[in-house]
């Protein structure tokens, strides 16, 4: 090869060509790159934000789910406790109720004792007075001693 042949220029101008194209095409091709990496780990850093955004998220709510159920768990521990408190008030307000009833029908009762003891008693009173007078007119005869009479009335009784 020969330092005047056409083809050796040719090939030093094609490198001299190449090398002055790859400098400034490198700087940009560099540049390009180094704003890809840049946004890269851009995004890198927001899906890490994004990742401990939703774990902080998903340990608050696990958080208020845990203080849901003790929330829970108090409210039906306070019910049942308001439940039995009021089924207790109301049995003793239906076991009042029931001995004023039985208290009531107690009094009534001896009432209808001593209504039906005095109807007796009138009856037997009126039955006496009727037999009396009765033997007084049979006996017609009104001289005899007191317990003369209540030995004639008793022998007819």
């Amino acid at each position: 090869m020969h330092f005047l042949d056409e083809s050796f220029w040719l090939a030093i101008s094609f490198i001299i060509f190449v090398y002055l194209i790859y400098r400034p095409a490198k700087k940009a091709i560099l540049k390009s790159l180094d704003m890809k990496v840049l946004e890269v780990q851009e995004r890198v850093l927001k899906a890490e934000k994004l990742k401990d955004d939703a774990k902080l998220l998903f340990e608050q709510t696990e958080e208020q789910i845990k203080n849901l159920e003790a929330l829970q768990l108090q409210m039906t521990k306070e019910n049942n406790e308001i439940t039995e408190k009021i089924v207790q008030e109301k049995t003793k307000e239906i076991e009042e109720f029931l001995e004023h009833k039985k208290v009531e029908t107690i009094k009534l009762i001896e009432s209808q004792k001593l209504l039906a003891s005095k109807e007796l008693q009138d009856e037997f009173s009126d039955e006496v007075v009727k037999l009396v007078s009765e033997y007084f007119h049979s006996t017609k005869n009104n001289n005899l001693s007191e317990t003369d009479i209540a030995k004639n009335l008793m022998d007819k009784v």
